[in-house]
């Protein structure tokens, strides 16, 4: 779990300063291999489009704010979404079962809180199931009585 808050850390700190850095480096890649370097404040003029449709935006806005800004906010909102709060407080309670270094992590109340989980977890497939067969029943029986 402090991976993946490392990880949420470091993309929100690429976010917010790490543009700069970004365009330095390609800059600097573009220039070894004799490439063109964009210029990042000139109008973005979009492949394949009509130029009268295309909204006016700069290289900049184009690059930073639609792409750059957008895929790390992909990135965190995944993050965000596959670890939430349950799953969080699922893998830390299991993390406290971790063999390493002679069971260090063991947490007797983590262990106590991943039982009661589990009940809660089965109770509530169980009663889906339920509600699944007594839909297949009901529907099994109109195709009876119709058939």
């Amino acid at each position: 779990m402090d991976l993946v808050k490392i990880c949420k850390k470091q993309l929100q700190m690429m976010k917010d300063n790490g543009w700069d850095s970004l365009v330095e480096e390609v800059s600097n890649c573009c220039m070894k291999f004799n490439i063109d370097v964009l210029d990042i404040y000139h109008m973005y003029c979009p492949q394949g489009k009509s130029q009268c449709k295309v909204p006016k935006l700069t290289n900049f806005h184009y690059f930073r704010v639609d792409f750059f800004n957008t895929v790390i906010d992909l990135q965190l909102q995944e993050l965000n979404s596959r670890f939430n709060e349950g799953n969080t407080k699922l893998l830390l309670c299991l993390a406290c079962l971790s063999p390493a270094n002679s069971f260090f992590a063991f947490d007797k109340g983590k262990l106590i809180l991943l039982a009661q989980l589990y009940p809660f977890a089965t109770a509530s497939v169980e009663r889906a199931f339920s509600a699944m067969n007594i839909g297949k029943n009901q529907m099994r029986n109109k195709w009876e009585i119709n058939g």
